[in-house]
């Protein structure tokens, strides 16, 4: 596997022999100073271009950057819609371990790139265009304290979902039931947990992409109990999953509300009576 010390001067070598590559930037988990550093971590690279027309129209550049696992392209993909604008995306995994995300972005649009992620930097700027860049902090991506109605709508969502959940039991619907279990109770269980998290540990910390760093920040019980709700592998489970959620949400919940001082709504009191009627049915 190439080192990453090789991997960046191939990366910078590439855009200082072409005139049309003006700056390039690095994001991503390779900037966060609050990261561990490993070998799975990609480089998260941007060349801001004169003209993107050149790296579209004659891809043979991507093969001097490794040999190819797999490529992918978000913005010409049609069964998965683009989310960027007139930025691009090559997507490159290679044999040897290491991956490129590669962002072309046009040069035009060079201060929204450098107002759009707070661990940007700099390792590349022909035209000393760049300016000041603070240093790469995950600050952006911190636990924010929440409002009272986001509080409120967290709560709303997840026992709104706690029914869907509910009816795919009953009905032995098995991938609905899991679906909404791993889709809309998980985010709403794990949105609660972070905030609770927040408060024991000050919001001064990022959970990580899908939460992954969220175990670092909350009890081992939770985590255990959050471990248990990933098994969904049958009705019998998902029901099992069902419960476990639900008493982990009202729980922290609960504790949230006391500790922001924030109205607990009453949707836990009114989904569990409607449950049970459903049950005396």
């Amino acid at each position: 596997m190439r080192t990453p010390d090789v991997m960046l001067a191939l990366i910078l070598d590439m855009a200082k022999k072409n005139e049309n590559v003006r700056l390039v930037g690095m994001n991503g988990s390779r900037e966060n100073p609050a990261v561990l550093k490993d070998r799975f971590q990609d480089f998260d690279i941007v060349y801001v271009v004169r003209d993107m027309k050149p790296f579209l129209e004659n891809r043979e550049w991507i093969h001097a950057l490794g040999e190819l696992v797999i490529l992918q392209t978000p913005e010409e993909m049609t069964l998965f819609p683009p989310s960027l604008d007139r930025w691009f995306t090559f997507l490159m995994q290679f044999t040897d371990g290491n991956r490129i995300d590669l962002m072309l972005i046009p040069l035009l649009d060079l201060e929204k790139y450098l107002r759009a992620d707070s661990q940007t930097v700099i390792l590349l700027d022909k035209d000393h265009v760049a300016g000041h860049i603070p240093p790469p902090s995950d600050k952006k991506y911190w636990v924010k304290i929440p409002s009272e109605q986001e509080y409120i709508d967290c709560c709303n969502e997840f026992w709104w979902l706690v029914l869907y959940v509910d009816k795919g039991i009953r009905r032995k619907e098995l991938l609905y039931a899991s679906a909404h279990l791993k889709n809309g109770i998980w985010n709403e269980l794990l949105r609660m947990l972070s905030w609770k998290a927040g408060i024991v540990h000050g919001f001064i910390f990022s959970p990580g992409k899908e939460y992954k760093y969220i175990k670092q920040y909350i009890s081992s019980d939770e985590w255990n109990q959050l471990c248990l709700i990933m098994n969904t592998g049958s009705i019998e489970l998902c029901a099992g999953a069902l419960e476990i959620a639900i008493r982990l949400f009202s729980d922290v919940s609960k504790i949230v509300a006391e500790k922001l001082d924030f109205f607990y709504p009453d949707y836990e009191e009114k989904v569990l009576k409607y449950r049970r009627k459903l049950e005396e049915a």
